[in-house]
């Protein structure tokens, strides 16, 4: 399991790992991934999947709450019609009960020097390119021209 879990952590880190550039709760990231390191001896890089697996039991823990019920039904329709606070932010599903609002982002990986994995530690050298609303830096193209300092 524990095999399964980093692999899935390495894919998903590699797909999403813009949770600070997408203006989560960069604090509360911070302080469940920092929680799940020392409990857990979590991959200090694989923190993309851990905080919206919390997010998800957060909006249950809500929507549970608010309803005083565990009826499946239930508590998809309250999920598909309110709005939740959650260590990721604000999350709300439409009636398909899919994120209202795509959290999909592509990324670009800039000024990328040696062989140190501690530049990806953070998200310094990692910029997201799309969509406008999370941009905070420009595609290079070629891929070779981001690679410089």
């Amino acid at each position: 399991m524990a095999m399964a879990e980093s692999a899935m952590n390495q894919v998903l880190n590699a797909r999403m790992c813009n949770s600070q550039q997408m203006r989560w709760t960069p604090r509360g990231v911070h302080l469940l991934t920092q929680a799940i390191a020392k409990v857990q001896g979590m991959d200090p890089m694989g923190w993309a999947f851990p905080p919206m697996g919390y997010a998800a039991g957060q909006v249950l823990a809500q929507a549970v709450e608010a309803t005083r019920s565990l009826d499946h039904v239930v508590l998809a329709n309250y999920i598909r019609s309110h709005a939740f606070s959650t260590v990721v932010g604000d999350i709300t599903f439409g009636k398909d009960g899919e994120w209202a609002k795509s959290r999909v982002a592509f990324t670009q990986f800039q000024n990328v020097t040696g062989n140190s994995l501690d530049q990806f530690k953070d998200t310094t050298h990692e910029v997201v390119v799309w969509p406008k609303a999370y941009k905070s830096g420009d595609l290079i193209y070629p891929y070779a021209k981001a690679r410089k300092p």
